[in-house]
């Protein structure tokens, strides 16, 4: 039910992006609108490069005593 939903948002997004960049164009000019785009892009590598390492490890599995369950149980 929501795929259709998710295809749409794409659209819209768009829509808004590109009427945002022309009213920011046309009332601060290009060379305020490439900075901020510049400053965006150097600010969001700055948070990825300083997220903690822990956030890209896979949590490890509690070991317990029980057997797979694809595996034979010996009965």
């Amino acid at each position: 039910k929501a795929l259709p939903l998710v295809g749409t948002m794409n659209w819209v997004s768009g829509v808004i992006g590109f009427a945002g960049s022309g009213y920011v164009l046309d009332a601060f000019g290009a060379s305020d609108l490439y900075t901020g785009a510049a400053a965006g892009a150097v600010i969001a590598g700055l948070i990825v490069t300083i997220l903690p390492a822990s956030l890209n490890k896979t949590p490890d599995l509690p070991v317990t005593g029980r057997k797979d369950a694809l595996g034979t149980t010996g009965d």
